[in-house]
């Protein structure tokens, strides 16, 4: 999800989570629950591969999030911030931002250490309006109640009232796609701006993949899977290999330039028809020398 909407689920969650109810509270909420996308700074090492790996991975993890809420705890201290439960309720912030990303296509690696297999439900758009006006109604028609029943209950309210849009989303995808799979079991509906009203659908042909947007179906795009021979390419690089275990969807377009020949590879989560695909990695091959270009990093095989 987009940083807007996890400060907006931060800062609702307080509302249940603490009786403060000051502007340094609010604050701090909203930061914590952003805090688990601290491994955006990643990008700073000039490798977009090490982004690929490393984004969503340690920080959105169930026990990186929990060192994570133990350091900001420790720092909430120094700066002599003091609060019932703050432990606990950083933890919950922290869960519910990595929970969140679970529902988007891009996955978070929430079994790490133990295992690096990036899980998405694919069924909530990166930037997601609706959710994030829900939020912002649910933020200003709660801050001035206490929930005081029991201990549990405030938190059990929170998860209940912050994830009933996107279990709903999930299930109106996972309903469609059962529906479309009645004739081509090889059916994937994905998220797309706009869902859940919007949808956008892949279909496994083989070697290709077809793809359409769910208000369009007669204008369908075909894109060639990738051959066996093109991931003997990827296996030759450390960074390639990353890029290779990125890929969900993976499609390769071909161009010829002169004596080169280029391929691009990219992943269809991230494919519409409108805008350019933000992930794609540019494999060049001219004569016997083959290289890559991802982003701005290149590099000679």
């Amino acid at each position: 999800m987009d940083p807007v909407t996890h400060f907006c689920s931060g800062i609702v969650a307080k509302n249940f989570l603490t009786k403060k109810r000051g502007i340094t509270t609010t604050l701090i909420f909203g930061l914590v629950s952003m805090s688990p996308d601290i491994d955006n700074f990643i990008g700073i090492s000039g490798n977009p591969f090490l982004y690929l790996l490393h984004h969503r991975g340690f920080t959105h993890s169930f026990v990186g999030g929990f060192i994570l809420a133990y350091i900001l705890y420790i720092i909430t201290k120094i700066i002599k911030y003091f609060d019932d439960n703050l432990l606990i309720n950083f933890y919950i912030l922290i869960l519910i931002h990595i929970l969140l990303d679970l529902f988007t296509n891009y996955g978070t690696q929430i079994f790490l250490p133990f295992s690096n297999s990036r899980v998405g439900l694919n069924a909530i758009f990166i930037i997601d309006p609706i959710y994030l006006v829900i939020l912002i109604i649910l933020y200003f028609t709660t801050k001035k109640r206490v929930f005081t029943i029991s201990s549990f209950h405030p938190i059990f309210l929170t998860f209940i009232l912050i994830f009933t849009y996107p279990v709903i989303t999930l299930l109106i995808k996972t309903t469609y796609e059962l529906k479309l799979k009645g004739n081509n079991p090889n059916t994937i509906v994905a998220t797309a701006p706009f869902s859940p009203i919007l949808w956008k659908i892949i279909e496994d042909k083989g070697d290709n993949y077809q793809m359409y947007l769910s208000y369009k179906p007669d204008e369908k795009l075909i894109y060639k899977k990738p051959d066996r021979k093109f991931y003997e390419i990827l296996n030759r690089d450390e960074n390639l290999k990353i890029f290779r275990w990125f890929l969900k969807y993976p499609y390769v377009n071909i161009k010829k330039d002169n004596n080169k020949t280029i391929y691009e590879l990219a992943d269809l989560r991230f494919e519409f028809p409108f805008r350019e695909n933000p992930f794609v990695l540019k494999i060049i091959v001219e004569n016997d020398n083959v290289s890559y270009l991802f982003r701005h990093y290149k590099k000679n095989l």
